[in-house]
């Protein structure tokens, strides 16, 4: 038999063992001990002996929460696709990557970095429609990179040319001319 330890004043990261709780047994028949511990954030858990002395927990979870968000915040350079990432850092991120991508069909490589991309409003100034997540069936109002010159390359030296607008106007728009828009309009006006 085991001879117990007794936690209770010690602290494991974050917690700080109270008293001993009551104690589980498994579907097998041992007995886990358990003990009460205050969180430094007010939390109280029941935490095992074998998950302090082990150092497997170290706090009422807080810890995990705040370390979650620290390296997806961290990891923005890197697609920040952490829940914690500003929404327009994910979007810019996704973008960089379809610029890429459409750049080496194209035959080039783009030399674009996500602090060259325009700023994320968030309504589309073309169609006036306020930007969401879009899925694949219905992305209209996800917002897209356009390319204002579309005979331009994706290049810092032309950065200024890009523009986020949603992804309905840069499709309406996509590689029509003035003159064939123009010609569209005049047909929709004169056909009602």
């Amino acid at each position: 038999m085991t001879k117990l330890i007794d936690l209770q004043g010690r602290r494991f990261g974050r917690l700080k063992v109270e008293h001993r709780y009551l104690d589980h047994i498994t579907s097998g028949g041992n007995i886990v001990v358990m003990w009460e511990c205050f969180c430094d954030c007010g939390k109280i858990v029941e935490v095992s002996s074998n998950s302090l002395l082990q150092e497997k927990t170290k706090s009422c979870g807080c810890l995990s929460l705040e370390l979650t968000k620290a390296v997806g915040l961290a990891n923005r350079k890197h697609g920040g696709y952490s829940d914690a990432s500003p929404y327009a850092d994910r979007v810019k991120y996704q973008a960089l990557v379809n610029i890429k991508e459409r750049s080496r069909r194209r035959g080039y490589e783009s030399d674009l970095d996500l602090q060259d991309l325009p700023e994320l409003t968030d309504v589309c100034h073309v169609l006036g429609l306020k930007y969401n997540k879009g899925s694949l069936k219905d992305k209209n109002a996800s917002p897209s990179v356009d390319r204002k010159n579309s005979n331009l390359p994706y290049l810092k030296k032309y950065k200024d040319n890009l523009v986020f607008i949603s992804h309905r106007a840069n499709r309406i728009k996509s590689d029509a001319s003035i003159e064939e828009i123009r010609r569209v309009l005049e047909y929709l006006e004169t056909k009602g």
